[in-house]
């Protein structure tokens, strides 16, 4: 504020001097037009050279016009491909399409056995038909036995591997056992059960007897004598048997006590 007050000032002092230095080149120069040119006037004196405050941002001016495109560029080199991307979710069924053409005439193989169908519901019962004339009485049927029992009705003292004989028969159905050679043969074949006892009546008898199948021991029934006591002992085995198959007893050591009392018995039967 002081600076401006002291320019103005200095302005006012001096210019009445430059009023007159103009008066007096004025004057002169129109009484000297006709010969030459006077001095030069003296120089006013220059200003403090103080700037004055700087004015106001001016308002932007208007966008200027769009410039013109740059030239293209070169095509750079071709990259490296990138790792596969996740896959994506289906879409939607698209619509059908239209149906193509029948193919060959050629027939084709058959196809599988479908699943059976469900059960119809049972039909209407049909009306009884008229009863026949009764027929004759057939035949029975034959039935398959076979059975026997033998005993003995004295003592006999066995030889190794010699047939235990029985000298009386009380059943023989079919006639399988053969009482001569005191064997039963097999004519119905299937399962049997064979049965023996054989007895001793001293502490000397000490019988041992086997049962045998077509010469194969299949079981042995033996006595020991403790004392004069009378003792018996059985044996029971039960045969499968084909059709010529044979069975008997045969003696190992000892004598066989029996008598009319029948304590010494063979028997067999067909069990189905």
């Amino acid at each position: 504020m002081y600076i401006h007050l002291a320019a103005i000032t200095s302005l006012i002092l001096i210019a009445p001097s430059l009023l007159l230095g103009v008066t007096s080149q004025t004057s002169q120069s129109e009484t000297c037009n006709s010969c030459c040119q006077g001095p030069a006037g003296i120089p006013g004196i220059p200003g403090n050279g103080i700037p004055g405050s700087p004015g106001n941002n001016g308002s932007p001016g208007n966008n200027g016009l769009p410039g013109r495109d740059g030239l293209k560029g070169d095509r750079g080199d071709t990259g490296s491909i990138g790792p596969a991307g996740e896959r994506g979710f289906s879409g939607p069924q698209g619509p059908s399409g239209e149906m193509g053409e029948p193919g060959p005439s050629a027939r084709g193989l058959p196809g599988k056995v479908g699943p059976s169908g469900m059960r119809g519901s049972p039909g209407l019962a049909g009306q009884s038909g008229p009863i026949g004339e009764k027929g004759s009485n057939g035949e029975a049927p034959e039935i398959r036995r076979s059975a026997f029992t033998v005993v003995k009705t004295s003592q006999q003292t066995q030889s190794s591997g010699a047939v235990l004989t029985f000298d009386t028969v009380e059943t023989n159905i079919s006639n399988h056992y053969d009482s001569s050679s005191h064997k039963f043969t097999c004519q119905l074949p299937g399962t049997y059960v064979f049965t023996y006892t054989i007895a001793s009546g001293t502490s000397s008898h000490n019988p041992w007897i086997e049962l045998v199948k077509d010469g194969r021991r299949i079981a042995a029934a033996h006595v020991r004598d403790s004392a004069a006591d009378f003792q018996q002992s059985s044996i029971t085995v039960v045969l499968q048997m084909a059709t010529g198959n044979q069975v008997w007893l045969r003696g190992g050591s000892g004598t066989v006590y029996s008598d009319s009392g029948k304590y010494s018995t063979f028997a067999g039967f067909l069990l189905y």
